[in-house]
Parts: C-alpha cells; sequence; structure tokens
C-alpha cells in the first residue's frame, strides 16, 4: 500500500498507474480505503457514498411528496365524513392534516431504508384513498 512513513507515491496494481496519496494519510486502513485517489489528490468515491445520496433523496422525496398525498386525502377525507357543521369538519381536517404531514416526515428519516419509508407511507394512502373513493362514489 502505502510505503513506509505514509507518503510518496503509490502503486494502484488495479489501475496500473502512480497515484499521489492526500496530504496526511498512513498506510492504515481507514473507510475510505475503498476509494480511488486521483492525481489531484482528491478521491473519487466508490458505490457506498453516491448510494447514500440516492437513499436520501428517496427518502425527501417520501417525505415531501409522500407526506402531501397523506396529510391532503387525511384532510380531505376528515372534512367529508366528520358529523359536525361543514365548516368546522374542514378546519378539524386541516388540523389534523398539519400533524400528519410532518409524522411522514419523520417516519420516511425514521424508516430503515427508503422502500421501507415508501411503504410506510403507501399503505395509509391506499387505505385512505380507498377510503375517500368509496365515499365519493357512493354519495
Amino acid at each position: 500500500m502505502f510505503p513506509p512513513g505514509g507518503q510518496g507515491l503509490v502503486y494502484n496494481a488495479k489501475h496500473s498507474h502512480l497515484q499521489n496519496p492526500p496530504p496526511g494519510c498512513t498506510g492504515e486502513p481507514s473507510p475510505m480505503s475503498r476509494a480511488v485517489f486521483l492525481p489531484t489528490g482528491r478521491f473519487r468515491p466508490r458505490n457506498e457514498p453516491s448510494r447514500m445520496r440516492v437513499g436520501v433523496a428517496m427518502r425527501t422525496l417520501a417525505a415531501v411528496i409522500g407526506g402531501y398525498v397523506l396529510a391532503s386525502l387525511a384532510a380531505a377525507l376528515l372534512g367529508t365524513m366528520l358529523p359536525m357543521e361543514r365548516v368546522d369538519a374542514v378546519m378539524t381536517g386541516t388540523m389534523v392534516a398539519l400533524l400528519v404531514f410532518p409524522c411522514a416526515v419523520m417516519w420516511s428519516f425514521a424508516a430503515r431504508s427508503a422502500a421501507r419509508a415508501w411503504a410506510g407511507l403507501a399503505v395509509p394512502i391506499f387505505v385512505l384513498g380507498a377510503v375517500f373513493a368509496f365515499q365519493w362514489f357512493a354519495a
């Protein structure tokens, strides 16, 4: 790997060219040991960081889009189904939706994976959508 002392050029057999490690690198393995060091001293990460970025992007989309759809379905369903004055039912549904949206955002970032975040939002969206559609077409 690195020559004694941790300084100098490194021969990478996989890429078969000399590469300069960034300043301060030693011969000990690190979390970035699977990164490819470029001649400029920067590194090109392999799959892990780009995978994490995609996961965060998917969770963000789940939080924004899924949370909005879930909150709007909750507001619409409560606004039409609560047994009170129409204005009061709509206001109550809107206030509940203002609590549903942050819960959906927290769920999408607390889930173990982005797929579980989407699934955890898709199930209540499907249930509320089915109840709302049934109630809408039955009337």
